[in-house]
């Protein structure tokens, strides 16, 4: 395995995490990522597809779903669920501890439940790492190499390393998204809270700009995912904008709004 540097960004390890890191997956393993480019570099770059890496995710059933892989020569990998235990990867997943085989096949000390992928993968030797966040393991970081030979220090070190830096991104990713979430339940707080004070005054319900989009969505007949893809908002924001929008209007439902809508005028 190549002798590559390893360059992360740290966040506080007490940082809350969220239980299901596989969301924030896509954006940690972006092309052009730090953690994508390191975990690619760490790779042979000889052009022989020597080697292969995959980083399985916790689900919310507490299993390991592969979420990124590298190098793979079937698709067998992809999206693959690994219960604890299962495997180099649920093993070191259940120790929650760093481990290696250099002749995965004949390896007593792990189980072969997926011995028809390895063989397919032509996978001889194997190394693997947890991610692991404060106190939380979030995942499973899985270096494969198809050539015999024995996992040195050097690199066990590197996937430790590179297992702490996936890690951190996940961190960072997680608080990006909630971060914004934040800010946009900020924006709904205060187009809420700025009704239009004329109409409110002239007994017209005094709907926000944004219930007004809405509204005139719902009433050509699309759904809560469309117009949340229509105006660049998250579907739980548009359902809020809705009920709002429900409860000035003195309405239950879809058809009573679009009636008491029209008749105050704020639809054609």
């Amino acid at each position: 395995m190549a002798d590559h540097a390893l360059t992360f960004s740290a966040v506080g390890a007490d940082t809350a995490l969220d239980p299901r890191p596989a969301l924030d997956a896509r954006s940690v393993f972006d092309a052009g990522s730090p953690a994508r480019q390191t975990l690619n570099g760490l790779l042979s770059g000889d052009g022989d597809r020597d080697e292969v890496a995959w980083v399985a995710l916790t689900t919310e059933s507490g299993a390991l779903t592969i979420e990124y892989v590298h190098g793979q020569t079937t698709p067998l990998l992809d999206r693959l669920s690994i219960p604890s235990g299962w495997g180099l990867t649920g093993k070191v997943f259940q120790e929650q501890a760093l481990a290696w085989v250099d002749g995965y096949l004949g390896a007593p000390t792990i189980s072969h439940e997926f011995d028809a992928v390895i063989t397919a993968e032509r996978v001889v030797r194997m190394i693997a790492a947890p991610v692991v966040a404060g106190s939380r393991v979030l995942g499973v970081l899985t270096l494969a190499s198809r050539e015999n030979g024995a996992v040195g220090g050097v690199v066990s070190e590197r996937i430790r390393v590179l297992a702490q830096g996936i890690a951190l991104s996940l961190q960072v990713a997680q608080i990006a998204r909630r971060e914004g979430m934040l800010a946009e339940r900020r924006r709904v707080t205060e187009e809420q809270a700025a009704t239009c004070v004329g109409r409110a005054g002239a007994g017209v319900p005094g709907l926000t700009p944004r219930e007004l989009d809405v509204l005139r969505r719902v009433a050509t007949g699309s759904t809560n995912a469309e117009i949340a893809s229509d105006l660049g908002l998250m579907v739980s924001t548009v359902k809020s904008y809705w009920h709002s929008t429900l409860g000035k209007l003195g309405a239950r439902n879809r058809v009573e709004a679009i009636t008491a809508a029209r008749g105050f005028g704020l639809l054609a």
